[in-house]
Parts: C-alpha cells; sequence; structure tokens
C-alpha cells in the first residue's frame, strides 16, 4: 500500500488516494495515546494551579499597610495566569493536532473499507467467470478469457468504441482480439482492470507490454503504474531496455 506519510515516491506518481501503512498507522493510534495522556496531565497541573494561586481578595478586605504583601501576591497570581495561559495554549494546540490525526485515522478506515468493498466484486467475476458477456482472445491461437463489456467500456474509452460499433453488439460476434497480446499479459491486464492493482512479480515480468497496452488503449492509470514500476527498478543494466 502506497504511504502518504513515509513513501519517497514523488507525490506525481502516487495514485490518488489518501493512505497510510500499518506501522505509519500504529505510531498515529500511539500518538494518539500520548496526546490523551498528556491533555489529561495537563488538565490536572492548571487545577493544581488554581488551588496554588488563588484569586487576591479585594481591595476592600486589604489592610492599608498590606502592599508588599499585596504586590507579592499579584506577582505570584500573576505568574500562575501566565503559567495556566501557556498550558490551556499548549493543551488546545495538542488537541486540535488529536482530532486532526483522529480525523485522518477515520477517513483512511472508511476509505480502506469502501476500496475492498468495490474491489472484491469485479475480481471475484473475473476469476470465476460470472456472467460474462464478451470473451478477449490473445495473439497466436491462445485460449481465451471471458469478461464483461460494462467493466471494459468504463475502463477504456478505446475499448468503449470498440465495444460500440455494430458488429460487437450482435450475439454471434461477441469476441475481441487483442493480438499483440501473450495469454499471460492478456491476464495480468484484465486483472489490473478489474482490480486496480497486479502482484509485483506480474507487474515485473510484463510491464513493457502492459505500458504498450495502456498508451494504446488510453488507460492512463495503469501507465502511471507502469512508468512508477519501471522509474523504481531503472538502472544501468536496463536503461537500455526501458528506452527502446
Amino acid at each position: 500500500m502506497d504511504c502518504v506519510i513515509c513513501t519517497s515516491v514523488p507525490h506525481f506518481f502516487r495514485p490518488p488516494r489518501n493512505t497510510i501503512c500499518g506501522t505509519c498507522y500504529e505510531g498515529a493510534r500511539n500518538l494518539l495515546n500520548t496526546l490523551t495522556t498528556l491533555q489529561k496531565h495537563l488538565k490536572d497541573e492548571n487545577d493544581n494551579e488554581k488551588d496554588k494561586y488563588p484569586i487576591s481578595p479585594g481591595s476592600a478586605n486589604s489592610k492599608p499597610n498590606s502592599s508588599k504583601a499585596s504586590s507579592a501576591n499579584f506577582i505570584r497570581h500573576s505568574r500562575g495566569k501566565l503559567k495556566s495561559g501557556c498550558k490551556i495554549y499548549l493543551t488546545t494546540t495538542l488537541v486540535n493536532v488529536w482530532k486532526w490525526v483522529s480525523a485522518m485515522i477515520d477517513d483512511t478506515e472508511d476509505l480502506n473499507e469502501k476500496i475492498k468493498f468495490l474491489g472484491t466484486g469485479p475480481v471475484v467475476a473475473l476469476r470465476e467467470q460470472i456472467h460474462p458477456d464478451i470473451f478477449i482472445k490473445p495473439g497466436n491461437n491462445e485460449p481465451h478469457i471471458p469478461a464483461h463489456k460494462a467493466l471494459l467500456a468504463t475502463r477504456s474509452e478505446v475499448f468503449k468504441n470498440m465495444l460500440d460499433c455494430d458488429s460487437c453488439k450482435s450475439p454471434a460476434n461477441d469476441t475481441v482480439m487483442l493480438s499483440e497480446m501473450s495469454h499471460e499479459e492478456l491476464e495480468s491486464l484484465l486483472e489490473f482492470l478489474y482490480s486496480g492493482s497486479l502482484p509485483e512479480e506480474k507487474m515485473k515480468k510484463h510491464v513493457y507490454a502492459l505500458s504498450v497496452a495502456a498508451d494504446k488503449y488510453n488507460i492512463p492509470y495503469l501507465l502511471k503504474m507502469c512508468e512508477r514500476h519501471m522509474l523504481d527498478s531503472l538502472s544501468l543494466s536496463n536503461a537500455l531496455g526501458f528506452l527502446e
């Protein structure tokens, strides 16, 4: 998972989502616990300061010759107010940080649940071949793969235009040929279109073919992921291969 806190990848190469990794999540939880404890401690100290520096009585109850005592009491009271004011400001700041981190964790949990809810259905439909209505055939006379027109049309404008043509609408011609791809490459392409991600080993193995397909069929997110993978794995030994 890409983490918006600890990742070293530039923001323009990251996918458009705000998520944090498990380590940062646990760190945020520990921070919240620490801030809660500190807030309680500061509140207790603030209460003790109020008891230690009570408000001095009015001048009517003061004796005429007690000016030095009144001045000392005023200094102690002012110092107490200053210390209390600083602690109140610090407490307020920490509370705002605590609320911000809490809201961020809640948003992350909601986003993860939403991704899980929306992401599992299409993958299951592809894996278990639930009500497919089209077949995608790779080159070299390899076996076709069942798919779903609606999902392909929503993932790629090129696929949408291909499926909108009259020949693809007729039941007798429900096969789309992608002759430039092998069976494994086509499987990886469909897996990405259905799930939005690919295992590292598949991305590493088919990154060239997938980048070409992403550019040809106008799949910007896949193209971005391929470019990111190529940049992460760029070295002197494979630089020329990437340029090709």
